[in-house]
């Protein structure tokens, strides 16, 4: 994918993008299951710890953040957003966009992250 993000980057359609990323992404570690080597040296890790894992770093990231609490405080599933799964969050953020600099500093940090999976499956 490798958009970068800048000011014309529209948050609504980069959560969209991203969600088609991380669909493709647990696609290919299912199929590859045990010999899957994105976590390093720890064979085996269900997609639902890597989904856990990326978004517990999104919550330590953001939960000090004034604008991100206020935004999931607006999304009436903000427990299952945050603590359910990416697509949950994705979908919440094509559809009920938080404040422009906001959205973009969580895709980016997000989009970084999935990509660097996408690579570690590549090979």
């Amino acid at each position: 994918m490798n958009v970068r993000l800048n000011q014309k980057i529209n948050p609504a359609l980069l959560s969209v993008q991203l969600l088609g990323l991380w669909s493709r992404i647990s696609q290919v570690h299912l199929g590859l299951g045990a010999s899957c080597q994105c976590a390093g040296e720890i064979p085996g890790v269900a997609v639902s710890d890597l989904e856990l894992n990326i978004l517990e770093y999104l919550h330590g990231k953001y939960q000090h953040d004034a604008q991100f609490t206020a935004w999931l405080s607006l999304e009436p599933n903000e427990p299952s957003v945050m603590k359910s799964s990416l697509t949950a969050l994705l979908k919440a953020m094509a559809t009920q966009t938080p404040e422009r600099a906001l959205a973009l500093r969580v895709l980016q940090d997000l989009q970084r992250t999935l990509e660097s999976l996408q690579q570690a499956h590549l090979g």
